[in-house]
């Protein structure tokens, strides 16, 4: 991710998603011509049998409106439910 511009990443605590414990990473994409920066938030979540990443992000909003977004972000992965991984 890191050679395609992402940068500054930064874990976050667990949450639970559905019945499954969820790690959370946050990071930015550097902005392109014409783009604001991408604020990014992924969820990793591993089963038994395999595993995965739920992913969002948002661009062009300001670094004060970042953290309202984010959180809208746990809202909506925290109403996913996954069967048996």
């Amino acid at each position: 991710m890191a050679k395609n511009g992402f940068v500054h990443f930064v874990p976050g605590e667990p949450i639970t998603i559905g019945t499954k414990r969820a790690i959370r990473l946050d990071f930015e994409r550097v902005p392109m011509i014409g783009e604001g920066i991408w604020y990014c938030r992924n969820y990793y979540i591993v089963g038994t049998h395999g595993a995965y990443i739920l992913a969002f992000g948002a661009r062009n909003i300001t670094a004060a409106r970042r953290d309202a977004v984010l959180e809208g972000y746990d809202r909506m992965a925290k109403s996913f439910v996954f069967r048996d991984l």
